[in-house]
């Protein structure tokens, strides 16, 4: 024996979109939004909130991309689809 471990280098070819560590489209819209408040609004409560919503949606963004890099994908699914598959179990009546 050796004493040596091989090294086997694992390829993520499926890596997810992020930007600035959180999901892109979210951090997108975000900035969009916040940018609409700062610049074109230009009050001083309308710059303030924008800075407070990019202060605190990012963060969150982030910590729902490390979780699961797919989260807002697969939730937007579960809102589409919740009317074709009820998280219930569907009960058949029965006639007496």
């Amino acid at each position: 024996m050796s004493g040596q471990l091989d090294a086997v280098r694992i390829f993520r070819f499926n890596r997810s979109h992020l930007l600035l560590d959180a999901d892109r489209e979210l951090v997108i819209m975000t900035t969009v939004v916040c940018l609409i408040l700062i610049v074109i609004l230009q009050n001083l409560f309308a710059a303030v909130t924008g800075v407070i919503i990019w202060i605190t949606l990012i963060p969150l963004y982030r910590l729902m991309a490390r979780t699961d890099p797919q989260m807002r994908v697969i939730y937007t699914r579960y809102v589409r689809l919740q009317r074709f598959y009820p998280a219930y179990p569907m009960q058949l009546k029965r006639k007496r």
